[in-house]
Parts: C-alpha cells; sequence; structure tokens
C-alpha cells in the first residue's frame, strides 16, 4: 500500500484523489505502530475519541428515530449533493459535470459544496442550465480540501418523521471530506449524526427491500467492540455489528453482506517483463491485506437495476472476461475474475437475478526515472530498485493497473420510467474500450433502461471511482 501510494503520486494523476488514500484505521489505537508524530496525535485522538463515546453521544441532538437508508436505485432523484473542489472544474471534470447538470431530471435539486475558489465556474454552470433557482451553493475557504468522491463519508438516512440525516461513521481520515456533512447540514435543513460504526458510503448499496455492504466494513467495526461499542449480556460481537447497523441505518431493509468466498490479492508492486521490457505494474489497487472485497468499494462493480418480470432484483455484477483486454500477456491474471465470479455466484444464491456487464481492465502508464524509486525505507521498492541499476536501466514504465467500470452509475427507477446514467472510456489510446462502453449500453437498454452515455471517467476511474461516487443521492421520491 505504501509503495502504490507513493507510485500514484509519480503519475499525472491531474489532482484526483485516489478513493481509498489516505488509509483510515477503523480502531486507531490497533494500528499499526508509527514513528509519525502526526499518526500518534491521529492515535490519541482515536482513544479518547472511542472511550469518550457514550458522554459525546449525550451531548448530541436524538439519534433518527427508525432511519431508513435513501436508495441507491429506486424512485425519482429530487436532491443531490456534489463536492467540487477548486481545480476540479475544467477539462474532462467540466465535461461531466455540465452532462450531469444538462441530463439529470429537470426538478433534480442540487446541494453544491464548493471552494471560493470553484464557486463562480460552478455558479454559472447552474445559471447554463437553469438549474441556480433551486440549487444551493455551500461555500468553503480555499484550504479546506475536500475532495470530489461525495459518496463516501457518510451515509443519507431519512428518520419516521421525515428528516433527512447524514450519518456519519465514528472515523473518516480523508482529507477534510469529514466536515463535507458539517458544512453542508449549516447550510440546509438536513441534520447530522454520528454513529461508533466503521463504514463509507459507497460501499453500501440500498435496493427496495434490502441493502448491501461489503463485508470488510463490518468486520472492521469488530475492532471497535469492546472499544467504542459493547454487546448486551450473551450478544455476540458479530450480532452487535449486525444489531448496530441496522438500527443506525436501516432497520426496514434486510441487511445483506457481499464479500468474496475466495482469496482476494492485496494490492502490490511488482517488476515485470514483457517481450524483452521491463515495467513497474501497480496491481489490485485498493485491496488491502485480509479483504474479502476487490476493488475497494462495492459500487465499483455491483449496481442494482429493479425487478425482473418475475419479481426478483437484478444486480448487475461486473465481469472482466466480457470486455476487451489491453496488450499485455499479464491482463487476464491481473483481472481478479475468480473473485467477480464468486461474488456473483454469492448473490445469485441470495434469491437476486444476477446479471454480467463488461468490466474492462486498463493501464495508465508513464515513463520515469529509475532513481525515484530509490526509496531505501520501502523494502519492494528499494528491491526494484536495485535490480533495474543491476540490469544498468536509467528509466522504466510505470504502469497503473485500473478498472473502467460502468458499474459505478446512477439509477433511477420509477413506476412510469427506467433510466440510468453510464462512465464510458472509449476515447484515445483506450478506442478499444468503445465495445465495453456499447456492450453496457446494450445490457441496460434490454433491460428497458433509457441510457445516457457521460463522457470520458478515465481520470476518475484511476483514482477508484467514477460518476456514483462524484455525487450523493440526499432525497428520492
Amino acid at each position: 500500500m505504501e509503495q502504490s501510494a507513493y507510485l500514484y503520486s509519480l503519475l499525472d494523476n491531474d489532482g484526483v484523489v485516489r478513493r481509498d488514500l489516505p488509509a483510515a484505521s477503523p480502531a486507531l489505537s490497533l494500528a499499526p505502530p508509527s514513528a509519525s508524530a502526526e499518526f500518534n496525535a491521529h492515535e490519541i485522538r482515536g482513544k479518547v475519541g472511542a472511550r469518550s463515546w457514550p458522554f459525546r453521544a449525550a451531548l448530541r441532538p436524538p439519534k433518527p428515530h427508525l432511519p431508513k437508508l435513501v436508495s441507491s436505485s429506486e424512485g425519482k432523484i429530487k436532491s443531490m449533493l456534489l463536492t467540487i473542489p477548486v481545480g476540479t472544474t475544467e477539462g474532462d471534470f467540466e465535461a461531466i459535470y455540465k452532462k450531469l447538470l444538462e441530463t439529470l431530471p429537470k426538478d433534480t435539486r442540487f446541494v453544491c459544496l464548493v471552494n471560493s475558489g470553484s464557486k463562480p465556474i460552478v455558479e454559472d454552470w447552474l445559471k447554463m442550465y437553469d438549474r441556480d433557482k433551486t440549487a444551493t451553493v455551500v461555500e468553503a475557504p480555499d484550504y479546506v480540501g475536500f475532495s470530489i468522491w461525495a459518496q463516501d463519508a457518510y451515509a443519507i438516512s431519512t428518520s419516521s418523521d421525515q428528516e433527512t440525516y447524514f450519518v456519519e461513521p465514528l472515523s473518516f481520515l480523508r482529507y477534510a471530506d469529514a466536515v463535507i456533512a458539517d458544512y453542508v447540514t449549516h447550510a440546509t435543513d438536513i441534520k447530522n449524526f454520528q454513529v461508533p460504526l466503521y463504514f463509507q458510503g459507497g460501499n453500501i448499496l440500498i435496493g427496495d427491500d434490502f441493502w448491501l455492504i461489503g463485508i470488510d466494513y463490518p468486520t472492521k467495526t469488530l475492532e471497535y467492540v469492546g472499544d467504542a461499542i459493547f454487546p448486551d449480556d450473551g450478544e455476540t460481537p458479530e450480532n452487535l455489528v449486525q444489531r448496530l447497523f441496522k438500527d443506525n441505518l436501516d432497520g426496514s431493509r434486510n441487511l445483506i453482506y457481499v464479500g468474496s468466498s475466495i482469496p482476494v490479492p492485496a494490492e502490490d508492486v511488482v517488476l515485470v517483463k514483457e517481450e524483452g521490457q521491463y515495467f513497474v505494474d501497480i496491481v489490485f489497487q485498493g485491496n488491502r491485506d485480509g479483504t474479502a472485497q476487490p476493488l475497494f468499494h462495492i459500487d465499483m462493480f455491483l449496481t442494482l437495476a429493479g425487478k425482473d418480470a418475475s419479481g426478483k432484483y437484478q444486480i448487475l455484477v461486473g465481469d472482466p472476461s466480457m470486455a476487451p483486454m489491453p496488450q499485455s500477456a499479464l491482463a487476464t491474471a491481473y483481472s481478479m475474475q475468480s473473485v467477480y465470479d464468486a461474488i456473483a455466484s454469492l448473490l445469485k444464491a441470495q434469491g437476486f437475478t444476477v446479471i454480467r456487464n463488461p468490466l474492462p481492465l486498463t493501464f495508465s502508464k508513464q515513463m520515469r526515472n529509475v532513481e525515484e524509486l530509490n526509496r531505501p525505507q520501502d523494502k519492494k521498492l528499494s528491491e526494484i530498485y536495485l535490480k533495474l541499476r543491476a540490469l544498468g536501466i536509467t528509466e522504466v514504465e510505470l504502469r497503473s493497473w485500473y478498472f473502467a467500470t460502468a458499474n459505478n452509475a446512477l439509477v433511477e427507477i420509477t413506476k412510469s420510467s427506467k433510466r440510468v446514467w453510464l462512465p464510458t472510456y472509449g476515447y484515445e489510446d483506450y478506442k478499444y474500450l468503445q465495445d465495453a462502453d456499447k456492450g453496457n449500453q446494450k445490457i441496460w437498454e434490454d433491460l428497458g433502461f433509457e441510457v445516457t452515455m457521460l463522457p470520458n471517467f478515465h481520470r476518475l476511474a484511476r483514482g477508484l471511482g467514477a460518476v456514483h461516487c462524484i455525487q450523493k443521492y440526499l432525497e428520492r421520491e
């Protein structure tokens, strides 16, 4: 993880924060030792925050009564949050945001969190698409470094009295994303409530009478037991965690954990040789040691698609083998095909109609000076560096492997219509992915959906996200 984070910083990632970096520890007091003063400060705050939870909870407003998560697919999209920091209003970003403003339902209300530097541009966009009269623009200073990933730092639930809440986890350490809810709740009627659980919004998908959560996060929440949360007499830690997820996020729907029944490879950096040329490959990005789900969050490879004619709920599960592969003999080995197949089998066994769809694996590449790999404190990179130096190689191509996901889509299912907004990837050096774009479009059209094809999403996919990740549904009807 440390190696790939450093190498990612060397690539032309155009300011896109990788969605899983920096990695937040689910239980900071249990995190590995570090000499970093900043890490130690986080560790101390984590311990204090956990131990004082009952006291802090007593000072907070009453929690949502009978919370119910806002669906990922069911109902008309009435309100949506976008977080648009300074530096993300040009090029591909501009094209994506404008397409959303142009094509989403005309009565969808937008809440846009912006920095001072991005505010004038976003306001111009809203006027351009006649959204300004219903939109709410929330301004934060330029020094507040929230990311474009509006999806992750909270879940959105409604209460029995029809109030809407940002439900926040106990810990979220990705840059300033933990303050997004604070800015928005101060500018709107939405409330917020923090719960002693570990989760991120992109690892949750909500259907009609069920909701899915990637199993890694309930598993990590187990590390809070005896520190931030405590079971009732005779209650197992596993039952405690499941109960608290239902009580605090949604008890009206059936909660289903999603994970692979076979091992998931951990993120790695490897030195390989193909056709006489050496490459340094960053592979299995977003996967940590011991993970039971690939590609960081389930919204990257699962999409909810409503009920079929028999009344069974349909879920699209990404399938790398259905997509064209890049020109590399290693692509199949890097694709995690068996992991996606295992998850598809699990969901089918749960009673869902499983539809497989193209999930292309591809890579970006850049030539780098070998000296940039000279990091003696990093054993893995040091070994690669020494081998390349011994071979007399002074420059090496760095390849960052990622999935060009169309599963990370926006879905709207109502009684009278079905719509989906799909990311696309078949551009310039990636024209071979046009077949995957068309294949995904056809699958949705065959399911009866009106399909809107969105612009180029490579910049975001390299950061482990796409369109579902850059927004948050606030209200459905």
